[in-house]
């Protein structure tokens, strides 16, 4: 028996597709640069072991299976993949964020959704289609205005807040404040 019909976030229900399973796997492995077939089959066959019992599962269910099922397997960077493939990010090509101190570093969406998921949590907002949505949004912004060039760390906060005001997710917006400026 296995996990016969999928939840998405926005409430449809659609029949659990190995195909996709691993074609999302497949993609957070090849953002994280490790081309391994076996591997994406394990981690799969892990996945699909797990939800096995139960006749419907939510797209959070999976996601929290696959990176359960990859850090288990010590491929932690996959799994932060893995949650921007969850979200259908699209790439971000600025050239880098520009730390406090001045420092120049790569941009990392995984780091940024990290920072934000962390603050819907903090906020007791567990609403995957509302961090998914905010997500994009920033990604969006942040891709369409430093397209090329280096972002301040203070800008790409400033968005994150104005985002999250936007979409009117008051609360986890005070809490990004508090969070980001401690």
């Amino acid at each position: 028996m296995m996990a016969e019909k999928v939840k998405k976030r926005s409430g449809k229900r659609e029949k659990f597709s190995r195909h996709k399973l691993l074609h999302s796997i497949h993609h957070a492995m090849h953002m994280a640069g490790i081309s391994d077939i076996a591997l994406e089959e394990r981690i799969a066959g892990d996945v699909m072991n797990r939800l096995k019992k139960k006749k419907l599962v939510d797209t959070e269910d999976i996601r929290k299976t696959v990176c359960y099922a990859l850090r288990k397997d010590n491929h932690h960077r996959v799994c932060d993949y893995y949650e921007l493939v969850w979200l259908h990010a699209k790439p971000v090509r600025i050239k880098g964020v520009i730390k406090r101190d001045g420092r120049k570093e790569k941009f990392s969406p995984e780091k940024l959704f990290k920072s934000v998921q962390k603050t819907f949590k903090l906020a007791g907002t567990q609403d995957g289609l509302k961090l998914q949505k905010a997500m994009q949004d920033i990604l969006s912004i942040i891709g369409k205005k430093y397209k090329n060039e280096y972002v301040s760390a203070e800008n790409m906060k400033e968005i994150v807040g104005y985002v999250l005001v936007k979409r009117k997710l008051y609360g986890v917006a005070r809490r990004y404040i508090q969070y980001r400026y401690m």
